[in-house]
């Protein structure tokens, strides 16, 4: 089965990325890939459609964020 879950890159940490994918228990070591929708325009297009974290679990204190490294 498929699950496509979208959300915005809120923090990118030297280890780590912080985003708003509302992801469900069990999601950890899912592919998290960039998409070519309402990206600015400070985000390299060659990106598009790149892997760019593992994800890994929600975020310890912000409810509202996941993170991946």
């Amino acid at each position: 089965m498929v699950y496509i879950y979208t959300g915005e890159i809120t923090y990118v940490g030297p280890q780590h990325i912080e985003y708003t994918i509302n992801a469900f228990t069990g999601c950890a070591g899912a592919i998290v890939f960039l998409l070519d929708v309402d990206q600015p325009d400070s985000v390299d297009t060659s990106f598009f459609g790149e892997a760019i974290a593992i994800h890994s679990c929600a975020h310890p204190t912000a409810g509202d964020r996941n993170y991946g490294f």
